[in-house]
């Protein structure tokens, strides 16, 4: 239900004006350059040259690769033209998404400058029949929100999804006071049971 396109301006504003003649939803995304089309060509060459000079090593969890959409194998994160095709290739984005479901996925994490692709993944997700609670999906920065109270909520929500949040360290890095020791939280008031 989503389609970015990339490539020529005149081009890409021709079809934005053809689907708003036809009421479609249309954004313009403002980027510095046309990732994944023939705009990358020019520094294809350049980049490979630059992506064989590093050293690539196998990851240590599971990598859904936005260019096939499926789990990553090691030979394909550690080859520098896998990198020159993620550039210049489309972006198998919903396929990732759809691919990290099957996996049992049940925290998306969208780590960047704005929340744009925790919202798409929702959009992905929209129609998945899967057993079990989708997964939650939370976006560790937005651009109308300070930083920090971003952050925050984000690694809140990943903890009260069940995920691991290594509380002592972002305690230590927000610079917020920690009491000496753990403090008992009271009995609930009907049933005297601890949590």
């Amino acid at each position: 239900t989503t389609t970015v396109i990339s490539g020529d301006t005149q081009t890409v504003n021709e079809i934005v004006e053809f689907w708003r003649i036809w009421g479609v939803r249309t954004k313009i995304l403002r980027v510095s350059h046309a990732f994944h089309s023939h705009h990358m060509d020019a520094i294809v060459e350049e980049f490979g040259k630059a992506a064989r000079e590093l050293e690539f090593h196998p990851p240590r969890i599971p990598i859904v690769s936005n260019v096939t959409g499926q789990v990553a194998e090691d030979e394909q994160m550690t080859s520098p033209q896998y990198w020159v095709e993620h550039a210049r290739r489309p972006v198998r984005f919903s396929d990732g998404v759809r691919t990290l479901r099957s996996e049992g996925a049940g925290i998306l994490l969208e780590v960047g400058p704005d929340a744009v692709l925790a919202p798409l993944a929702h959009d992905c997700l929209a129609e998945d029949e899967s057993p079990g609670a989708p997964p939650t999906l939370a976006a560790t920065l937005r651009a109308d929100r300070d930083e920090l109270p971003s952050l925050l909520a984000a690694l809140g929500q990943v903890h009260a999804a069940g995920g691991t949040v290594d509380w002592p360290a972002v305690l230590r890095e927000v610079g917020a006071p920690r009491p000496d020791r753990a403090v008992s939280l009271p009995t609930y008031a009907f049933q005297g049971r601890h949590y």
